[in-house]
């Protein structure tokens, strides 16, 4: 029998999820497994978009950014550096 990861939420075989972010992950002080996965290449970047000194918020004010449909009203908070 495989060893099953109980800090890696179970998901049904066949199940098309939309991203959370890692909710499990950044509850406990981490970052998103993607994130943490490109290392320290800055291809991503995480945090709190309510921090005006976050990196984050350095990123969104220096670059021209876009969002994926924010007229549909649902707030968006992921940003595309372009």
């Amino acid at each position: 029998m495989k060893h099953i990861n109980p800090e890696y939420p179970t998901r049904m075989r066949g199940v098309v999820e939309k991203c959370t972010m890692c909710v499990e992950r950044v509850g406990i002080g981490k970052l998103p497994a993607c994130v943490e996965a490109i290392g320290d290449t800055k291809a991503m970047i995480f945090g709190d978009l309510h921090d005006a000194n976050s990196e984050i918020r350095k990123a969104l004010k220096e670059n021209y950014t876009i969002q994926r449909k924010p007229s549909l009203g649902t707030h968006p908070s992921v940003f595309y550096i372009v």
